[in-house]
This record gives structure tokens, C-alpha cells and sequence, in this order.
């Protein structure tokens, strides 16, 4: 019976909040292809990457599979990242509102823990931003729902 001298040791993965530095300092143009390769192989369904890849820099995801939804939800996270590296007074209103949109990201990541807690992240990071430009995130909230405070102890649709 051989002896083995070396046995192999489980190589720890940073911790998501590191690779999400990592995504901040990257151009933009390249952001989507690593994210798929930074978190592609923690995903705990696992997809074609080559396809993402190759989806990712045709910046084409129309067909529905599941490789093409993935590089989606890439985009839109990459999007966040973006916004997250700039004041929130260069936000448009649709970044407002996709902030506070459960379809436009929470949804989608909700079934992936790795993208769900990306997203929490980045969430975070944006209500940051919203505080440090001096505004209210629970105002810009009810706003992105369609409702506006009447006065202090009702709301109203628009």
C-alpha cells in the first residue's frame, strides 16, 4: 500500500466582499466576463461558462437559457457596481427605482446564495451612497413604489 506523504488541502475562496473590491477596481468593459469567471464556479447550480463568456462579450443574453439569464443578472449587478462608484446625485430616476424593484435584482438572485449576497452587498453600498448625498432612503422607497407622503401620518398613490 503506498504511503502519502502530502495530502491535498481545500484552497479557501476569498470572502465575497473581497471579490467585490476586486469588481470594483476592474473597467467596466471587462467587469461582466470576470464576474463570470469569479463567480461562476461558486454557483451551487452549475452552468456552461465558455457560454457566459462567450455571452458576455457578444453582450447578446435574448436567447432563455439559463447560461444567458445568469450573464443578465451579471449586467444588472455590474450596473449597481457602477453606480455604487459614483454620488448618488448621477443617478438617473430608473436607478432609483430598479434599486427598490424586487424583479429588476433581488428576485433573480434569491435562489443563487452567492448572487444573493452579492446583491445584499451592493444594496447596502447604494443605501450609503443615498445617505451620503443627504437623502432618505425610505423616501426614495415609497417614491420608487409609486406612493408619496400626503402629510405626515397617511400615504397616497401618485
Amino acid at each position: 500500500m503506498p504511503i502519502r506523504l502530502f495530502r491535498r488541502r481545500p484552497v479557501a475562496e476569498p470572502p465575497l466582499a473581497d471579490v467585490l473590491a476586486g469588481l470594483m477596481a476592474a473597467r467596466d468593459a471587462d467587469r461582466i466576463a470576470l464576474m463570470v469567471l469569479a463567480l461562476g464556479p461558486r454557483l451551487r447550480e452549475r452552468l456552461d461558462l465558455d457560454e457566459c463568456l462567450r455571452l458576455a462579450a457578444a453582450g447578446s443574453f435574448t436567447n432563455g437559457t439559463r447560461e444567458a439569464r445568469f450573464v443578465e443578472t451579471l449586467a444588472r449587478l455590474a450596473r449597481r457596481i457602477e453606480l455604487n462608484a459614483v454620488p448618488a446625485r448621477h443617478w438617473t430616476g430608473d436607478d432609483r427605482r430598479r434599486l427598490f424593484d424586487p424583479d429588476f435584482l433581488a428576485r433573480r438572485c434569491a435562489g443563487e446564495p452567492v448572487l444573493a449576497e452579492l446583491n445584499d452587498l451592493l444594496w447596502h453600498g447604494a443605501m450609503a451612497r443615498l445617505r451620503e448625498a443627504g437623502e432618505n432612503p425610505a423616501a426614495v422607497a415609497l417614491e420608487a413604489m409609486g406612493l408619496v407622503r400626503a402629510d405626515r401620518s397617511t400615504l397616497r398613490c401618485r
